[in-house]
């Protein structure tokens, strides 16, 4: 079967899969000979030679536009392979022993999942697994279409107990837009739980469980370029499983719709260096961890228009979650920090500044919440419902508590807390930290506002129903007044427990 060329395109070659059908020899610049078999096959690159100046379609379900063969390193560039069947691959890297040198091209999918509720196959632009290597460099365009597709997909399966690490890599500029419902911009998965498949929602309520050891990673890397997801619950970078590990660099990832968040974790580990980050829609925090997992900000700015900023939760309570952000701008119209029954350890670093539109910097339901911050402003308030919240302020770290907050613990070590600020408005009421626990200063300082009238003024205080220990120098401005006499005083800091230094607040 000889095709002709099509009028309107520029590329060289022409490969099309229709049904079961694969293209084997390519003759000169304008048509391919297709040799017809029974076998469900893409265009297979069989050898060193590279694909080069050409496009290839196939429209099938199932039917993948092109594989590496077995012990081949495989090179295309500047091709453009389309597929448009459910289930169906762009480009498929599939086994150990398979390399693929990917440059300057344009790969998209439209198709949807294949029969999702039986496992399913997704219909991803380009996909390593179960142990195969891609490397991408150049100006590559990926797109996909579909519902739960991926733009890049690395996974592996550890099934047969054998270790199959997966590399996708991508290097100089690659554009990603997914455009479907529940899609992904890019997709490290590793087993994540014999009931779930790589492209369920981070949040299931299902069982992560295996009955074998995760023992293969599924890396992947991206230096440059862009993700952009536009359909609703969509995910721009998610790390399912955990040897599920995700590292972007110099990346703008953005995420349109609603119910799409930035980041996902599902234990697995993302790490975002030099990156800006934005999600637009409603109930689209920054980042999403459950189930516990690991999630890196360095230099990078986060928005979060209409949602929270970084949003832990769980349905196993032995989880944990690690959180590290170093020269992170995070802002968000809801709360920055979300925890619900799981264990969070969370360092805000090196110039970070977190602000929430709403003034709650932390909202605790029921975690261990810790969080060590040195030399960062911290902007908002912390609640506590259940659980405990763990404190500690270092390196000239600036806390802007902003409305009545409570933690467990807090130590203040070289350290400013505002327990207020003059936003221009008649102070009628001050606010209240509380600490449950003890409270410990290490040269710290504690800046209070107060009006100076009777014992029933209005002003800021501090209660620690623990003891405290150290020392803190203690500010205290008028918010308004001219004196008046008082009976007890106004009382500023109340300390409950059994010891405290005579000159803890001086």
């Amino acid at each position: 079967m000889k095709l002709k060329k099509l009028p309107g395109f520029s590329l060289g070659l022409i490969a099309l899969a229709v049904g079961n059908a694969y293209a084997t020899q390519l003759l000169d610049d304008y048509s391919i000979i297709s040799y017809m078999t029974d076998e469900e096959s893409p265009i297979e690159i069989k050898d060193n030679n590279p694909i080069s100046n050409g496009e290839y379609l196939t429209t099938e379900d199932e039917s993948h536009a092109v594989k590496v063969d077995d012990g081949v390193t495989g090179y295309i560039n500047n091709a453009s392979v389309m597929t448009s069947g459910d289930g169906s691959y762009g480009i498929s890297v599939d086994s150990q022993n398979k390399v693929l040198y990917i440059s300057d091209s344009d790969i998209k999918t439209s198709g949807s999942v294949s029969d999702k509720e039986n496992g399913g196959i997704t219909a991803s632009a380009v996909v390593s697994e179960f142990g195969g290597t891609i490397f991408m460099n150049g100006d590559n365009s990926v797109e996909s279409g579909g519902a739960y597709s991926a733009g890049l997909l690395s996974q592996v399966n550890d099934s047969e107990k054998m270790v199959n690490n997966t590399r996708l890599e991508t290097t100089d500029k690659t554009n990603i837009v997914t455009s479907g419902e529940n899609a992904v911009g890019v997709l490290a998965c590793s087993s994540p739980g014999e009931s779930r498949t790589c492209v369920d929602a981070v949040d299931d309520e299902v069982s992560d469980s295996n009955s074998y050891e995760v023992i293969s990673r599924a890396d992947l890397k991206m230096n440059g370029g862009s993700i952009t997801t536009n359909g609703i619950n969509s995910y721009g970078a998610y790390a399912n499983g955990k040897k599920a590990y995700i590292n972007l660099d110099y990346v703008a990832l953005e995420t349109v719709a609603d119910g799409s968040y930035a980041v996902a974790i599902r234990q697995g580990n993302i790490d975002i260096k030099n990156s800006s980050i934005t999600t637009t829609g409603t109930k689209a925090p920054i980042a999403k961890i459950y189930n516990g997992g690991e999630l890196f900000f360095s230099n990078v700015t986060a928005v979060s228009k209409q949602d929270k900023g970084i949003s832990i939760d769980a349905s196993n309570i032995d989880s944990q979650a690690k959180i590290a952000l170093l020269s992170v701008e995070l802002s968000s119209a809801l709360d920055s920090i979300d925890v619900n029954k799981t264990t969070t350890d969370v360092s805000i670093l090196n110039r970070s500044i977190i602000t929430p539109g709403n003034n709650i910097l932390v909202n605790n339901t029921g975690g261990d919440l810790n969080i060590i911050s040195s030399d960062s402003i911290l902007n908002g308030a912390t609640k506590l419902v259940s659980g405990t919240t763990t404190l500690k302020l270092s390196e000239n770290t600036i806390w802007n508590m902003k409305d009545d907050s409570v933690v467990t613990h807090l130590t203040n070590s070289d350290s400013i807390i505002n327990l207020s600020y003059d936003d221009g408005q008649t102070f009628t009421q001050g606010k209240t930290l509380t600490v449950k626990g003890n409270y410990v200063g290490n040269n710290g300082q504690l800046n209070i506002r107060t009006v100076l009238g009777d014992d029933k003024s209005a002003t800021d205080r501090l209660i620690v129903e623990g003891n405290t220990s150290g020392s803190t120098t203690v500010y205290v401005k008028n918010a308004g007044g001219s004196g008046a006499a008082t009976l007890n005083g106004i009382e500023l800091i109340t300390v409950n427990g059994d010891e405290s230094p005579a000159d803890a607040f001086r």
